[in-house]
């Protein structure tokens, strides 16, 4: 996948909401810890949500990754906006809900 002038690969460029030509213009995710869990928050245009972006972890930061299922290893709760959405994904620390 190619990069822009935000460094920031163009598919997460889309999803972000970001503009090439800017550099720094890109919205960036916030990656927080909250007690036993971690949380990922970004923002998801509304044009990149037919897509179905998901959010991948690791426990390990190597071997495999697992991809972020409500209900089933994560929390994920998305506030309705325009143009973009803010999606907050919750994995436990453990990568078990």
């Amino acid at each position: 996948m190619s990069s822009n002038r935000n460094n920031i690969p163009n598919g997460l460029e889309f999803v972000l909401g970001g503009e090439p030509a800017l550099p720094g213009a890109t919205p960036r995710p916030d990656l927080l810890v909250d007690g036993n869990d971690a949380i990922f928050v970004f923002t998801r245009t509304d044009v990149s949500a037919s897509l179905n972006p998901v959010v991948e972890f690791s426990t390990t930061l190597s071997g495999t990754w697992a991809t972020a299922v409500h209900g089933l290893n994560a929390a994920i709760q998305t506030s309705n906006g325009a143009p973009a959405d803010t999606v907050t994904v919750r994995i436990p620390r453990s990568g078990r809900e």
